[in-house]
């Protein structure tokens, strides 16, 4: 009978575990229970099929964050000011360099100017499917601060 093991860790280390699984030519004598960190990336399989073989995966229910999606296809370099990595991140997306901007690290290489008329589309965006936890974890510390500061205006006055 095997044993069983949780993992709890990124692809690029439990990979390395089942290499040593693999080495140690005890494929077969674990059963995995992945978490959502590893278990459904190919980096881990690719090549230890044999250790992985039956492994039980956990990954949560992600649900889409309404009006995210129109939202970020809305934005522009020109309409989105407010975020001091958009322009590198659009430089970056579309592979050109916006004019006006500084050679950087990052976009030494693009010969081409941007245009001013590029678009972010359904075709050329790929939206992350934990986009929702990072909005909850936002929402979440947002609201604690909120009761936070609440609590210090009402005990402290309103300069604590």
């Amino acid at each position: 009978m095997s044993k069983r093991a949780i993992i709890f860790g990124s692809d690029q280390e439990v990979a390395g575990v089942m290499r040593a699984v693999e080495r140690g030519n005890a494929t077969g004598a674990f059963s995995w229970v992945g978490s959502d960190g590893w278990s459904a990336r190919s980096l881990v399989s690719d090549g230890n099929e044999r250790a992985v073989e039956g492994t039980i995966s956990v990954q949560p229910q992600a649900n889409d964050v309404k009006g995210f999606r129109d939202y970020f296809l809305s934005l522009n370099v020109k309409n989105n000011k407010r975020n001091p990595w958009f322009v590198e991140f659009w430089e970056d997306h579309f592979q050109c360099r916006y004019p006006g901007s500084p050679r950087t690290p990052y976009n030494w290489q693009y010969e081409r100017y941007c245009s001013g008329t590029e678009r972010l589309s359904l075709d050329n965006t790929e939206f992350e499917r934990q986009l929702q936890f990072v909005s909850d974890a936002v929402l979440a510390f947002a609201y604690s601060i909120r009761l936070k500061c609440t609590g210090c205006i009402h005990q402290h006055g309103p300069n604590t």
